[in-house]
This record gives C-alpha cells, sequence and structure tokens, in this order.
C-alpha cells in the first residue's frame, strides 16, 4: 500500500525539480547571464524538512476538518513557508511553495489529497 505514496512522491519530486530548472534557466536568460542559476537542492531540502513539523503543527491547531476553512489555512501556511523560504537565502516561487506545503499536509496524513489540492487551487 505505501509503495504508491513513495511512487507519487518520486514523481512528483521530478516534475518539481523540472520546473524548477525551466523557471531558473527563463529568469538567468532575462537577466543575461550565460548559464542558468540552478536551485541547491540540499537547501530545498533543508527547507522542507524544517517547515515540515511547524506546517503539521500549524493546520492542526486552525482546521476544525471542514473543507470550506482549508483554504484560509493553507494560504497562511504558504505565506509563512514563503517568509521562511527568504529568510534562508532561496528565492522560490509560489508554486514551488505551494508544492512543498501539499507533500508535507500529505506527510502528516491530515487531509486527503483531492482535497487540499482544491483547497491551494483558491490560494493566491
Amino acid at each position: 500500500m505505501l509503495w504508491w505514496i513513495a511512487l507519487f512522491v518520486a514523481v512528483d519530486v521530478v516534475i518539481t525539480v523540472i520546473v524548477l530548472r525551466r523557471n531558473r534557466a527563463a529568469q538567468a536568460s532575462t537577466k543575461g547571464d550565460s548559464l542558468p542559476v540552478m536551485l541547491d537542492l540540499g537547501k530545498l531540502r533543508g527547507f522542507a524538512d524544517a517547515i515540515h513539523p511547524r506546517i503539521g503543527d500549524y493546520v492542526r491547531t486552525n482546521w476544525s476538518g471542514d473543507p470550506e476553512g482549508l483554504p484560509g489555512v493553507l494560504a497562511a501556511v504558504v505565506e509563512n513557508a514563503a517568509a521562511e523560504a527568504r529568510s534562508r537565502g532561496l528565492d522560490l516561487d509560489r508554486t514551488v511553495i505551494k508544492r512543498v506545503v501539499e507533500h508535507s499536509i500529505a506527510a502528516h496524513k491530515l487531509a486527503g489529497g483531492a482535497v487540499v489540492r482544491e483547497a491551494m487551487k483558491q490560494v493566491a
């Protein structure tokens, strides 16, 4: 049963890396750099590991389980994660931060994937 979760996480990591590389390449080409700036995946992993427990605590504390209230909680979590990324010197776009938050909530088993994805669509 856990193999499909591991497969989902592995595929999502690959997609995230591809998106990050494309975004960085586009940013670097607009800045006139000869080589695209690549995100340090070690820093991204450290960031994700650092905020994972805080995401779980925040969602458990502030979400009643009602799907209607989840977008507001997710918006606050994404903002907190973005602030933490900036404080660590990571220039992450919202899509990446939202993915990190989604993975954390899935790992904590706080809500179903479909519920989180639907709620995340409402988060700017």
